[in-house]
């Protein structure tokens, strides 16, 4: 599908750049430090207050595409949790490693999903890839944080320390702060939303250099196992369950494609700079994101395909 690509092809170029920024020297390892600080301290939480904000909230309801997605959210995050009761045991990974592999099979990319259910169905595709965003936006960003915080350098720490540090969080109280704003209707001068805005998309173009600049062509080609979690988890399995339960609901048409550009983008950019600023795998995030862009550029078209011909 020729939007699908259209809409990958941006982003796999821009991480390409910071790649090509980071191989050349144009910029230092000390500077990249600042904008990734840059990132996590403004840029990020600003992103998030930017899509609660305008987030249609009053036209959610939990119809069959809501209920479809987070049916699969779920079943994912079970297998999560048993693979953080495995390893250990059964499966040699540290904290931080987890970390990334819960991150990246977790989160997802919304823009990606916007610009492809915008360029497939117009106004009713943004429409429906926002209710999806307004109801997960928030609780992915604090179970993941929380999920880092607890199982990185604190991992032994109690649940009031991490539970307190996710608070203090400036994803999560960008992400809150962005809530309850669009909840209690709180009125914002234009030229604010505008700033807002512009620096919004900066975080966006920000997140995806700094992927690329951490990035490793060659551990791609020469995956480490752990990789093998999140490219699988969310590039085949999470769009397979998504599927299968619209189907079961009776999606079909505009919303089970929409449900399928939601399920089938990469992990979020955002989510390698709390890997790298709280001290999670951020090589592993990187890498992994980058190899689900990859696989994207076929798997996304395959599953938009399948949704259409299976409904």
């Amino acid at each position: 599908m020729v939007a699908v690509f259209e809409s990958l092809l941006p982003v796999f170029l821009v991480v390409a750049l910071g790649w090509a920024l980071r191989r050349c020297g144009v910029i230092s390892r000390e500077q990249w430090e600042g904008v990734e600080q840059l990132g996590f301290w403004v840029l990020f939480p600003v992103l998030l207050f930017h899509a609660l904000i305008n987030a249609d909230l009053a036209a959610l309801s939990l119809d069959a595409l809501i209920v479809s997605y987070l049916a699969a959210l779920v079943i994912i995050f079970v297998l999560l949790f048993l693979l953080n009761v495995a390893r250990g045991r059964i499966i040699s990974m540290d904290g931080p490693t987890y970390s990334s592999v819960f991150q990246t099979t977790s989160r997802w990319n919304a823009f990606i999903a916007l610009a492809v259910m915008d360029k497939y169905a117009g106004a009713e595709g943004l429409a429906l890839v926002a209710l999806v965003i307004a109801l997960t936006v928030l609780p992915l960003n604090v179970i993941n944080v929380l999920v880092v915080t607890r199982t990185v350098a604190r991992e032994g720490s109690g649940w009031r320390h991490t539970l307190a540090a996710t608070a203090r969080n400036p994803m999560v109280l960008g992400a809150f702060t962005g809530l309850a704003f669009n909840l209690l209707a709180v009125p914002v001068y234009e030229p604010v939303l505008v700033a807002v805005d512009l620096v919004a998309q900066a975080g966006l173009a920000i997140g995806l250099l700094t992927v690329g600049a951490a990035l490793r062509i060659r551990s791609v080609f020469r995956p480490r196992v752990e990789m093998l979690y999140g490219l699988l988890g969310k590039s085949v399995l999470f769009p397979l369950l998504v599927l299968g339960f619209g189907l079961a609901a009776g999606m079909s048409g505009v919303p089970l494609v929409a449900a399928m550009a939601c399920a089938t983008t990469p992990a979020a950019a955002h989510g390698f700079i709390v890997a790298r600023m709280m001290g999670g795998d951020a090589d592993l995030y990187a890498t992994t994101a980058a190899a689900q862009t990859l696989l994207g550029m076929v798997s996304m078209p395959f599953f938009l395909w399948l949704a259409l011909v299976s409904a």
